[in-house]
């Protein structure tokens, strides 16, 4: 006999799992996620028409590194309709310089929502210590919305 009959099923099935879990990469490899506090408003007439609250940060393995899947949350205030909102994500180091980064402009509806960013290439090489590596997000700014949101940040910190 060539090959024993109970031996048939584990054959066939080695191949998916040794393709299972292969590409996944340890927290401790994949920079955390946060938004870029003067850019987590964007301005509007009486205040602010959308706020960020979080990020969230997948990676696993590529062929020319790390890619990494982020999705961006936020809140969409008193729209009656669907909202094009100016979003970013950027991957920094820990001396905040910018290795990685995509934007564009994404369709939301009122209420809170949720927006899949481009997913992001990297090389962990270059990132020093991941844990002082981050994606920050935020929205994409004029000069003067973001002179504005940082006036209100000194404001809510009480920095002059």
């Amino acid at each position: 006999m060539l090959c024993n009959s109970k031996w048939i099923p584990i054959l066939v099935l080695l191949p998916l799992l040794a393709a299972c879990g292969g590409r996944d990469v340890p927290p401790a490899r994949c920079p955390g996620g946060a938004v870029l506090a003067t850019a987590e408003s964007l301005p509007g007439g009486d205040g602010p028409t959308a706020l960020l609250f979080g990020v969230s940060v997948e990676c696993e393995k590529a062929d020319a590194g790390i890619d990494a899947e982020i999705t961006v949350y936020g809140d969409l205030l008193g729209a009656a309709s669907e909202t094009t909102l100016p979003l970013f994500v950027a991957l920094v180091d820990k001396d905040e310089n910018v290795l990685a980064r995509a934007q564009g402009n994404f369709r939301v509806k009122p209420g809170q929502f949720k927006v899949d960013m481009p997913v992001l290439q990297f090389d962990p090489s270059t990132l020093g210590s991941v844990d002082q590596a981050a994606f920050l997000a935020g929205f994409v700014l004029t000069d003067a919305e973001l002179k504005a949101n940082r006036a209100t940040w000194r404001d809510n910190l009480n920095i002059n």
